[in-house]
């Protein structure tokens, strides 16, 4: 199971650093970044999930933006951390 779990940790890091590393040139593909670096680098989806949506209301307001630019896009880092009902909902204003 460690081994199993070690893999998939390399395979994720490679994954994340080929993101991280891809020329950005749209706004879809800088907003896909942005929620990669939420998750990954900023550890801030978590920080969201903790405190409730309530505590960062600019932060939400720019997440919403970015979502409206980007229809269909769903900051799946989010979606994963803010998992109890209602709470992703609150922050992106569904």
């Amino acid at each position: 199971m460690r081994e199993r779990q070690a893999r998939l940790l390399l395979n994720i890091g490679a994954v994340v650093a080929a993101i991280r590393d891809a020329p950005g040139t749209t706004v879809e593909d800088f907003v896909a970044l942005l929620d990669v670096a939420l998750e990954h680098e900023l550890d801030f989806a978590c920080d969201i999930a903790f405190y409730g949506p309530t505590d960062y209301p600019m932060t939400g307001r720019l997440l919403r933006a970015l979502a409206c630019k980007v229809p269909g896009f769903e900051f799946n880092s989010l979606r994963r951390w803010l998992s109890l009902p209602g709470q992703f909902e609150q922050l992106m204003g569904e």
